[in-house]
C-alpha cells in the first residue's frame, strides 16, 4: 500500500501576539525531512509521517512509471524501501498513514487546511484526530485527490491519518 500525500494551503490564526496567518507547525507533506527540506534523490526513511503508528515508512526513490512522479513538494511513501514491491494485504488490508502536529500556541478554532493526495490501491478514510473529514473510497494513482479541514482541531497534539486499503 502507498500513499503520496500533500498538505498544503495551510493556515492558523496565532494566539498572541496579533492574529497573523502562519503555517501549522509540524504538519509537513510527505517527502520532506524533519527540516521541512525536501528529499529529492533515493529511498530514504520518512521523517514526519508513521505507518501503522508505530514505524517510518520509506519515501521511495523507484516507483510504478504509471503514478504520479515524485518531485521537491511530496514523495510516495510506501512500507518498505522498495516502492515497486508487490505487498500481499497485512491487517486485513489495512494501512493507517499518520502525522501529528501541535497546535498548542494557537486557537485551534481558526485552524484550516486543504491538501491533496494520490494512493494506490483506496483512501478509506481520512481522520482528523479520530474524525472522517472525507468519504471513503477515494484516490487514484495517477491523479490528486482533494482533501480539507476546517474544524475538529484541538489544543495541544492533533493528528491527521490516511487509513488504506490494500488490494495486492
Amino acid at each position: 500500500m502507498i500513499v503520496r500525500s500533500i498538505a498544503f494551503g495551510l493556515l492558523v490564526i496565532a494566539a498572541v501576539p496579533a492574529q497573523a496567518v502562519v503555517a501549522i507547525p509540524g504538519l509537513f507533506n510527505s517527502g520532506r525531512l524533519a527540516n521541512n527540506s525536501a528529499v529529492t534523490t533515493g529511498t530514504v526513511q520518512e521523517q514526519n509521517w508513521f505507518l501503522n503508528g508505530i514505524s517510518r515508512p520509506w519515501n521511495s526513490g523507484s516507483i510504478n512509471g504509471a503514478w504520479l512522479a515524485n518531485n521537491s513538494v511530496s514523495r510516495w511513501m510506501t512500507p518498505t524501501s522498495n516502492g515497486n514491491q508487490s505487498l500481499d494485504p497485512i491487517s486485513n488490508g489495512f494501512y493507517t498513514y499518520s502525522i501529528a502536529f501541535d497546535l498548542g500556541k494557537f486557537v485551534p478554532g481558526t485552524a484550516s487546511f486543504n491538501g491533496r493526495f494520490a494512493s494506490d490501491n483506496t483512501v478509506t478514510s481520512i481522520l482528523l484526530n479520530g474524525t472522517q473529514i472525507t468519504q471513503a473510497g477515494l484516490g487514484t494513482f495517477n491523479q490528486w485527490t482533494s482533501f480539507s479541514a476546517g474544524t475538529g482541531f484541538i489544543g495541544g497534539l492533533n493528528t491527521l491519518s490516511f487509513r488504506l486499503l490494500n488490494l495486492a
